[in-house]
């Protein structure tokens, strides 16, 4: 039977290809790891997160209703604050969203009952006499998963930057 360690060993530069590999293979994990937290703590930093879900609630049921809802205590109490900003919370619960915007939208002078996105879904909901929060959580979770693609997008690009910053400077 053919020993193939031996073959391995015999052949020129074999173990040193083998380390450059391993080695190699090694300083790009840690260069792709730090990359990764680098732009984790530059996104905390500037709340990105926060500010692209405040900004998708805005727009998908408008600016008066998605500031109903920050400005209900629940979610307010999931910001925080500094001196000079508020920090939007970076990710709301489903059944949360789903409680306060029914209660928000069962006041007739709330602009959340005034948004076309919840009177378009109570509309189809007294069609089909069905509940209101489960098709919220539904919708919300829908705008969520967007909401991720859109992050993830933005994620690779700054990821790209930082390694091919990274590599400039370790000279790899």
């Amino acid at each position: 039977m053919l020993d193939i360690s031996g073959v391995l060993q015999s052949l020129p530069g074999f173990l040193q290809i083998i380390n450059v590999i391993v080695l190699l293979s090694a300083l790009f994990f840690f260069t792709s790891t730090i990359s990764s937290h680098l732009i984790e703590v530059f996104v905390g930093f500037i709340n990105s997160r926060g500010k692209q879900l405040r900004a998708r609630l805005e727009l998908a049921l408008g600016k008066d209703a998605a500031k109903a809802l920050y400005d209900d205590p629940i979610i307010k109490s999931l910001s925080s604050q500094s001196r000079t900003t508020i920090h939007w919370p970076s990710y709301i619960e489903p059944e949360l969203f789903a409680r306060i915007t029914a209660s928000l939208s069962n006041d007739d002078k709330s602009a959340m009952s005034k948004s076309d996105v919840i009177k378009d879904i109570k509309d189809k909901l007294m069609k089909v006499e069905s509940d209101l929060e489960p098709k919220l959580i539904e919708w919300f979770k829908a705008i969520t998963d967007r909401q991720t693609g859109v992050y993830t997008r933005w994620t690779f690009l700054r990821l790209l930057v930082v390694g091919f910053l990274l590599a400039g400077l370790l000279d790899i």
